[in-house]
């Protein structure tokens, strides 16, 4: 009877050993199918809006150049206020209203009707990616004036420029209104060259009846090659980015 007794205990001192050594991996997975049962909460970060500053003149243009999509975010996460816009809207207007070109707003009594801040994204360079204030502005309301603005969060200055109005210019002004339409816009940028990148791809291309484009192209080694157009037809003028 002995002689079956010690490999009977020689199998349960081995199966205990198996049990002990999988034990941490059965308590494991005991405990996952436990968790999986419950419904579990932990605090987040707060998500928080992280723009890199100091993008030169340049990289505003690429950024408005390259934007894919434009997402409106609260006021608070702004630099600026709304009431800093406002007073940066009118300044930014004053220079075309002294060349003759949005007189209707040349007393202030415009009325805001769209004043927002929003996020531009731009997923192939991020580091472009930031947030500028669209901001409409109504004139004269016994006729049609509109003033489409983009000023940038970081340093208050011009972005986008359109105006549209009842006012018709005549096509033996449009060369002048081009002129100081270019001017005003680099310039308030601090692009001082800009008439270095004057194009002649325009001067064929068809822009619309009534109407007469100018285009400026900028090849950075940093941002790629951006380019600026700049519109003027019978009732405004505008500009668009390539």
């Amino acid at each position: 009877m002995g002689n079956w007794k010690n490999p009977l205990v020689i199998l349960v001192t081995l199966a205990l050993l198996v049990l002990f050594a999988c034990f941490p991996t059965i308590a494991s997975a005991v405990q996952d199918w436990q968790n999986m049962r419950q419904s579990a909460f932990e605090q987040i970060q707060s998500v928080q809006l992280d723009i890199r500053g100091s993008i030169p003149a340049m990289g505003k243009l690429a950024m408005m150049c390259r934007q894919d999509g434009l997402i409106e975010i609260s006021q608070d996460m702004a630099s600026l206020t709304s009431a800093e816009v406002e007073e940066l809207a009118f300044e930014a207007i004053a220079p075309y209203v002294d060349a003759g070109m949005a007189d209707p707003f040349h007393e202030r009594n415009a009325e805001f009707y769209s004043i927002r801040p929003v996020l531009v994204q731009v997923p192939e360079m991020p580091e472009l990616s930031g947030v500028f204030w669209d901001v409409i502005l109504r004139g004269d309301p016994s006729a049609y004036y509109e003033v489409h603005l983009a000023i940038d969060d970081e340093t208050g200055k011009v972005l986008t420029m359109n105006l549209h109005s009842d006012y018709v210019i005549t096509a033996q002004e449009f060369p002048r209104f081009l002129d100081a339409f270019a001017d005003i816009f680099f310039t308030g940028l601090e692009i001082e060259d800009y008439g270095n990148f004057e194009t002649t791809d325009m001067e064929s291309a068809y822009v619309g009846d009534n109407a007469k484009a100018v285009r400026y192209r900028f090849g950075d080694a940093e941002y790629g090659e951006i380019s600026v157009d700049f519109y003027v037809y019978q009732h405004g003028f505008y500009m668009e980015f390539h």
